[in-house]
């Protein structure tokens, strides 16, 4: 499995929007394209308005077509559109887990 790490700072008086908006179309997005939702977390020590989210795929291929669906889909661009709009900016890794990972 691949691991998508997303940091992303939210324009200040929209984290409970953005929360809204992300419990109400992200499960079906996901859903969708076979993405897998490993944990989301609102910092609550250090940078305000901040949200981290891991996403799980299957390998590099995986995650390379999920990309490439975002220039075709007209949910998914909807979605990317909408999500920008709460965005101060992104910090995104791609990680693979380490031989004593107890997540694989």
């Amino acid at each position: 499995m691949l691991y998508f790490m997303v940091t992303l700072k939210i324009k200040p008086g929209k984290i409970q929007e953005y929360l809204k908006q992300q419990q109400t179309h992200l499960p079906v997005l996901f859903e969708k394209f076979g993405i897998r939702l490993i944990g989301s977390w609102l910092t609550t020590v250090g940078e305000a308005n901040e949200v981290v989210a891991i996403h799980g795929y299957r390998d590099f291929e995986h995650l390379q077509g999920f990309w490439n669906q975002q220039a075709q889909d007209p949910e998914l661009q909807e979605y990317t559109r909408t999500v920008s709009e709460y965005l101060d900016g992104a910090n995104t890794r791609i990680m693979a887990p380490t031989p004593y990972s107890p997540i694989k």
